[in-house]
């Protein structure tokens, strides 16, 4: 990320990314954790269909474009969320709800 002028933006996304409040996408782009979390939640259904999603559909359930919903998907491929099956990705079968994974 460059600041060009914006002093002290970079010290401020680096802040942000150490306390998980931003999360990499790419060198480039960043997502909001409250965006990232809204978007498993929009496309958990239709990951759950066997014929998973393709980056197509995607795009369309999260008004967005492909230079968001690939590198997106990476990152939930590397979280465990979504595999990837070909042209399209589904829900990952070792993945379960947040409100299944706490100790209680």
């Amino acid at each position: 990320m460059s600041d060009e002028g914006l002093p002290g933006a970079d010290k401020v996304m680096d802040s942000l990314v150490e306390t998980g409040d931003l999360i990499p996408l790419t060198h480039e782009l960043l997502v909001h954790k409250t965006a990232l979390d809204a978007s498993r939640e929009m496309l958990l259904d239709h990951l759950r269909n066997p014929e998973g999603i393709k980056i197509s559909q995607a795009r369309e359930i999260l008004n967005t474009t492909r230079k968001y919903i690939v590198p997106l998907f990476e990152l939930l491929d590397r979280q465990g969320f979504t595999v990837r099956r070909g042209d399209v990705r589904i829900l990952s079968p070792s993945w379960t709800p947040p409100s299944q994974n706490r100790n209680t």
